[in-house]
């Protein structure tokens, strides 16, 4: 109901746009009144531009209204004369300032219905150039508050998603994010690697940002797309796009014990399709067709160990054993005694952990107050510094303090939520286990349908297209 009544509020903020066009209401014969009145300025807005009445049905449904409002201010400039490209820009940008200073032009006069007006003759380049920027326009629109498509890069999900899958990102789950990089080329994200532009946008203008609420909150096992943390010089939004399954959520305590992941204490269900890292012998050759009908994609053989180095799940290898494919299988895992001075919070001597066996470690949770000892300096020094929004923050580790605005702090409280994302092949995923939380501003979406997959050798995964993503 929340996501309704937002979207629907929309349409709202829209009709108080509308309501900037009341001299552009006397100009036509009615009324300033009528104009200044929400609901009847768009019944009559309709009859002003000759839209049908029957248009009134798109007031209550999401986004469509959008689309709507915005072909109603174009309708506005052409009723009025306005007819020329930047115009209708202007119209579709920046309704408000459009609309009162149409009506503020004493030049402006009401010339009719849009459909009883003479046909402009558009040269062919205007024709294209008015088409490709309304489509430009409603692209970005879509790509902005529905979804966004996304592709699979890496083998981090396998064998859930696999490289080479194609989705479709919805942002109504969780509530589009409005921009906080304004100025950007619409459809692109941060760069553009085949003409070499490392850079589609400028950062002279960073807004705040918000989010509007979606129908669902992140859960756990939710395949979520978000921005990567831990990429420094680059606006949030337009970190690079990761993907990985929420396993930790606000306020949880989270850990793995021998691969094995814990909350607050308790196992939790894997991953069905969950990967590990192995050696697998054979008696034999395997070839790469072998390979490819198990769906292993990455594998090497190690002569020194005369095995084969493969990322696959538990119960691939218990089928290769059945049918005599394989003798044995050691997966790789490490033991309590082995430190990875890559773990996150990065502090061997406090928390020597690794990727199979983490933590305790605890997940921040909006509201929630930390003391700030060595500890939780430690695991929290670098969140509060970064993802807080605060602005000068000095975290000492060798003091152990944190100071916000040259004053030293003894307690924290939390700004905002965080997650803790696994990829569900866990031996080859740099994940929270690695850089640390994902803060709630950092997610874009969740992934929710496989619309076109192809397997390293460009045969179409026909069994995998239009797959509802768990």
């Amino acid at each position: 109901m929340t996501f309704l009544l937002t979207y629907w509020g929309l349409t709202i903020f829209l009709m108080l746009n509308l309501m900037f066009a009341h001299k552009l209401f006397e100009k036509a014969g009615r009324t300033s009144k009528e104009g200044l009145t929400p609901f009847v300025n768009f019944k009559v807005a309709l009859e002003i531009t000759g839209k049908p009445l029957w248009y009134i049905i798109f007031l209550f449904i999401p986004v469509a209204n959008f689309f709507v409002f915005i072909s109603m201010f174009v309708d506005f400039a052409k009723a009025f004369g306005k007819t020329d490209t930047k115009d209708h820009i202007f119209a579709m940008l920046l309704p408000p300032v459009f609309l009162w200073k149409l009506g503020n032009d004493e030049q402006a006069k009401y010339l009719g219905k849009v459909d009883t007006l003479p046909k402009i003759k558009k040269s062919f380049a205007r024709e294209w150039t008015d088409a490709i920027l309304f489509a430009v326009y409603a692209a970005s629109i879509v790509r902005w508050a529905t979804f966004e498509a996304f592709t699979i890069p890496t083998p981090s999900m396998e064998g859930s998603l696999l490289v080479n899958d194609y989705l479709f990102v919805s942002k109504l789950h969780y509530g589009a994010r409005t921009p906080a990089t304004p100025l950007q080329i619409p459809l692109t994200h941060q760069k553009i690697e085949t003409i070499g532009l490392e850079k589609t946008y400028l950062e002279w203008i960073q807004l705040p940002q918000f989010r509007l609420p979606g129908f669902s909150e992140v859960k756990r096992f939710d395949a979520v797309v978000f921005n990567w943390p831990d990429e420094k010089g680059r606006p949030v939004d337009l970190k690079t796009n990761y993907i990985k399954r929420c396993v930790g959520l606000p306020g949880e305590e989270i850990s793995i014990d021998d691969t094995q992941v814990k909350i607050n204490g308790s196992a939790i269900e894997n991953p069905e399709k969950m990967q590990f890292m192995y050696y697998i012998f054979s008696n034999s050759i395997l070839s790469e067709k072998t390979f490819y009908k198990y769906k292993i994609s990455e594998y090497y053989f190690n002569q020194n160990m005369n095995a084969y180095l493969v990322f696959t799940s538990p119960q691939t290898i218990e089928d290769m054993k059945k049918i005599g494919l394989i003798s044995h299988a050691e997966m790789q895992k490490e033991d309590k005694t082995s430190v990875n001075n890559d773990i996150y919070p990065k502090n061997a001597s406090l928390f020597p952990w690794n990727r199979d066996n983490f933590g305790t470690l605890w997940i921040p949770k909006k509201g929630e107050k930390i003391q700030l000892n060595a500890e939780n300096i430690a695991k929290y020094g670098s969140v509060i510094a970064t993802y807080e929004y605060n602005k000068n923050v000095q975290v000492d580790y060798n003091n152990n303090t944190v100071s916000i605005n040259n004053t030293i702090i003894a307690e924290y409280t939390f700004k905002q939520d965080y997650y803790f994302m696994m990829g569900d092949n866990r031996h080859n995923s740099e994940d929270s286990r690695f850089w640390g939380f994902v803060p709630a501003d950092h997610i874009v979406g969740k992934a929710s349908l496989i619309w076109l997959s192809y397997d390293e050798k460009g045969k179409i995964r026909w069994e995998r297209l239009f797959n509802i993503i768990d």
